[in-house]
C-alpha cells in the first residue's frame, strides 16, 4: 500500500478509528486531493512529497486544501523524488510525527 492507499483507508476507517496518516508520494490528482482533504478531518495527516516527483503540485493541493478546512496537516515538499532514497529520508520526520499520536491500546 503506497500514500494513496494509506489515506484511501483512513477515510474509509474515519477520525474514530485513526490515530493519524502518513502519506508518502502519494499518486493523487488534484480532484482527489481535494475530495480526501474533505473526508479526512479530524485525522491527522503528514503528507510529503519529492519536488521532482509527477505527485508533487497533488500533495500540495491536499496539504493546502486541508489547511484551508481548519486541519493542520504536517510534511510538505522536500528535494527528492519518487523513490527509495526519499521514502527513507522522510522516515524520521513521519516516526516524529506519528509517535505522539499512537498510544498503547488494551
Amino acid at each position: 500500500m503506497g500514500g494513496d492507499g494509506a489515506l484511501a483507508l483512513a477515510v474509509r476507517l474515519g477520525a474514530g478509528r485513526v490515530a493519524a496518516v502518513v502519506a508518502t508520494s502519494p499518486a493523487i490528482i488534484a480532484e482527489s486531493a481535494s475530495a480526501y482533504a474533505g473526508r479526512l478531518r479530524g485525522i491527522p495527516v503528514w503528507a510529503g512529497c519529492g519536488s521532482s516527483d509527477g505527485f508533487a503540485g497533488a500533495t500540495e493541493e491536499l496539504l493546502a486544501e486541508l489547511r484551508d478546512r481548519g486541519e493542520r496537516p504536517m510534511g510538505g515538499i522536500f528535494p527528492g523524488c519518487h523513490d527509495a532514497v526519499f521514502r527513507r529520508r522522510m522516515l524520521p520526520r513521519q516516526l516524529d510525527f506519528l509517535g505522539p499520536r499512537l498510544r498503547r491500546t488494551g
